[in-house]
């Protein structure tokens, strides 16, 4: 993925345009997704070991070991099509009001939920 990102290092370390320019488009452009998740689960551990480090970790429990078989990982490939498809076709489309609340219904979004996102 990080031949798509670009080559010269970024003006903010993590704020600005950096993160949509070095983690999101070049992910997109790839062919790739990006995961999000509601929570906080990763943390920046610094250069010392501070006591909630230890703690965090003595409070892992310990799992019987699982092997499982992942499918094969498809590599990214940067895909023009795939990308206007999926960002620029896909975009337009939503932008339509009507077309955006039936897709918000067809996937499932609950009455109560409608005041929230419909357009």
């Amino acid at each position: 993925m990080f031949k798509f990102a670009p080559g010269e290092p970024t003006q903010f370390a993590l704020s600005g345009d950096s993160e949509k320019k070095y983690l999101d488009l070049p992910t997109i452009r790839a062919n790739g997704y990006r995961l999000s998740t509601a929570g906080n689960y990763a943390y920046h551990l610094g250069n010392v070991l501070e006591p909630w480090m230890k703690q965090a970790f003595d409070e892992v429990k310990q799992r019987d070991e699982v092997i499982v078989q992942w499918p094969q990982k498809r590599r990214l490939d940067k895909s023009k099509f795939g990308y206007f498809i999926k960002n620029r076709f896909f975009k337009k489309l939503l932008s339509n009001p009507y077309i955006y609340n039936m897709a918000l219904r067809k996937f499932g979004l609950r009455k109560e939920w409608e005041k929230y996102y419909f357009k």
